[in-house]
């Protein structure tokens, strides 16, 4: 059985703390067989994805086949593209409101700051305790650990002037880190951008067509928006504006009606979409 040997190179860094840059990864790695069956049906089952909750279920169906995972993070740039919105799927209960508002942090968040040096690259980056590969900085691991990501196999697209138009990081990723890994990544990462990219237009063109005066939110429930996009719990919010968490608790069951959505993530998504919030900034 073929094992994944990826090369070192010399960075002066102590032994074990190396600079990781997989070799070849394309022409080592191939898929297997089954690899290329489960591939197809992933992105076969992809033509059928038109909004954020079907985006979710696929993620969490036929995308664990050839990637399993327990945290997906995701970020697309705004309309003007001076900006990112990010989003979490996640299916442990170790991963939290307050750990994924810290990771997408504004300036020094762990997304941020591996978005910042995947625009140099380019190429799909990896975080593990035996692997890291590119400039990764000395305190990124200890960032995954703290924060429960544990590792992270991370890859995005560009856009427009070349900027970054949607960034995917997987964490908790129960395949080895390596040459295959990396591979899968760079397959995967350009149907889940074009995925994404079909969603967020398709929920923009419907929020235009079916927007009415009764989806409009209040000054009250807009600021309950903004904190449920960084990040914050109900607790935190009813902390934040002296009120009670059972008022919280009211106004977002209102603005899930009003909205026409399910859960907390999904009415921020359509939020931005209706320009009702900015996006969080990078």
């Amino acid at each position: 059985m073929e094992t994944e040997q990826p090369t070192r190179e010399a960075t002066g860094q102590p032994s074990g703390q190396a600079v990781v840059h997989l070799s070849a990864p394309g022409v080592n790695a191939p898929l297997s067989v089954a690899e290329r069956e489960h591939f197809f049906e992933i992105v076969e089952s992809s033509l059928q994805v038109r909004r954020t909750p079907q985006f979710f279920l696929w993620a969490q169906g036929p995308l664990q086949r050839l990637l399993p995972h327990d945290i997906l993070i995701f970020a697309a740039a705004s309309g003007n593209g001076s900006s990112m919105s990010f989003q979490r799927l996640s299916s442990t209960r170790y991963f939290t409101d307050q750990h994924f508002a810290e990771v997408s942090r504004p300036g020094q968040g762990l997304m941020v700051r591996m978005m910042s040096t995947w625009t140099r690259f380019g190429t799909p980056m990896l975080l593990a305790p035996a692997l890291r590969t590119w400039e990764c900085q000395e305190d990124w691991l200890a960032a995954a650990q703290a924060q429960e990501l544990k590792n992270v196999a991370a890859h995005g697209m560009r856009g427009a002037a070349d900027r970054i138009a949607t960034f995917f990081s997987f964490s908790r990723v129960g395949c080895e880190f390596g040459p295959r890994l990396y591979h899968r990544i760079a397959l995967l990462v350009p149907h889940l951008h074009e995925v994404l990219t079909r969603v967020l237009h398709e929920e923009r063109r419907v929020s235009a067509r079916v927007v009415r005066s009764d989806c409009s939110v209040t000054d009250r429930e807009a600021e309950i928006l903004r904190w449920i996009r960084d990040g914050k719990t109900n607790d935190d919010i009813a902390r934040i504006l002296s009120i009670s968490p059972y008022t919280i608790k009211n106004h977002i069951q209102k603005i899930l009606r009003k909205m026409g959505v399910e859960n907390r993530s999904h009415a921020v998504a359509r939020a931005i979409s209706l320009g009702i919030l900015g996006s969080a900034e990078t």
